[in-house]
């Protein structure tokens, strides 16, 4: 959307290429021209196989998915070198940013 609201592009198929199932995405944030996006697989209330997607900001589609270590949900499990950190909020029994 613009600063008007009107919508400038859309994504009709956001979940497609993520290397497992997700049906959410949360919090965004666009830099250099990629959008960086934490997505999930939610169900009733509670998210699993917790992702970093990169999406082209030009035509929406994902570029590359990072998956969270699994014991923990919350931890980057690979995290490309040119990323000096990852951040990552959740409202969860422990709540805060890691």
């Amino acid at each position: 959307y613009d600063k008007n609201g009107k919508l400038l592009l859309s994504n009709e198929s956001p979940f497609e290429g993520y290397p497992i199932l997700v049906n959410h995405i949360g919090g965004i944030d666009v830099f250099n021209g990629e959008i960086f996006v934490s997505a999930g697989n939610f169900m009733d209330g509670v998210g699993k196989d917790i992702q970093i997607g990169t999406h082209d900001a030009r035509t929406l589609k994902l570029k590359r998915a990072f998956a969270f270590e699994p014991r923990c949900g919350l931890r980057m499990a690979r995290q490309p070198a040119r990323w000096r950190r990852g951040w990552r909020a959740a409202w969860r029994s422990r709540p805060g940013i890691w």
